[in-house]
């Protein structure tokens, strides 16, 4: 997902607030190296009920500080509330905008999850057969006990991290505009061969999801990012949610499957905070 807060050394923050029928995709702009004086924090009315609108303006009031250099809340339902603070460039001080466009990082996972349980649903998938049914060249010979979908869904496969553009922001940011295919991120992982037996063990990580986003497309025959828009986000009305048509930082996370990107609410991956996230997805 897009963020319309950019930053130049920063390390990716999420803060998620509900949107559009109850899917989390919120979240928020990076550290900073130095930060400007705080602006006052932009908030819209205050609903009634449900929340504690106080402790968010609190919040946004502290916010450029040593993690953030700015923040976008949203809540939606009966009614809402939006607040933002803090500056969306570090060298002019312009303050975040309360609509910009943010990715949604890993939050993306929410909706690869989605999609493939209403295969399951469909009976066009099944949780516990071996992913390798799906995707039949995905594994290789030392996968002897190949991971469920199942799996998958709960970071139990065993899968290593696959390929990636660095492990840290001071890594990742001077390669923020290449990206990885999912192909070659999942290539890579495959190729150390298994880090436990699938189910052993649960290791929370965007690989799982990478690989869940080739299992949609090779089910479906269609692409993830159609997938996901015609099965979540037009059903939920999530109008301004989608994936960018065209490379953006992979840094972001489809190096292995796209993040959406949101106004209210593969990548170069499908996971969503880093590389291989994306389709996953941050």
């Amino acid at each position: 997902m897009t963020s319309g807060s950019t930053t130049a050394r920063a390390r990716a923050t999420t803060v998620c607030a509900l949107l559009a029928s109850s899917l989390l995709l919120v979240p928020l702009a990076g550290t900073a190296a130095a930060h400007p004086e705080p602006a006052s924090p932009a908030v819209s009315a205050p609903r009634t009920g449900g929340f504690d609108a106080t402790a968010l303006e609190r919040a946004l009031a502290e916010v450029p500080d040593g993690d953030v250099s700015a923040a976008l809340i949203r809540v939606g339902g009966k009614g809402s509330w939006s607040g933002s603070a803090g500056v969306r460039d570090l060298r002019t001080g312009a303050p975040a905008l309360p609509h910009a466009r943010f990715r949604a990082g890993s939050t993306t996972k929410v909706v690869t999850a989605a999609v493939v349980l209403q295969l399951v649903g469909e009976k066009r998938v099944a949780l516990d057969a071996p992913v390798s049914r799906y995707l039949p060249d995905l594994l290789p010979a030392s996968f002897t006990e190949p991971p469920t979908v199942r799996h998958l869904l709960t970071y139990t496969s065993g899968l290593r991290p696959g390929a990636s553009l660095g492990s840290t922001t001071e890594e990742m940011y001077p390669r923020r505009f290449e990206t990885l295919t999912p192909e070659e991120v999942v290539a890579a992982s495959v190729a150390q061969g298994p880090a436990h037996t699938p189910g052993e063990r649960q290791v929370y990580g965007n690989i799982h999801y990478t690989v869940l986003a080739m299992l949609i497309e090779a089910v479906t025959g269609d692409s993830y990012e159609h997938q996901a828009a015609v099965r979540v986000f037009r059903p939920l009305g999530m109008r301004h949610t989608g994936f960018p048509a065209a490379p953006t930082p992979a840094s972001t996370a489809r190096t292995t499957a796209p993040t959406p990107t949101s106004t209210a609410g593969p990548p170069t991956s499908p996971s969503g905070t880093c590389p291989t996230a994306g389709r996953s997805g941050t």
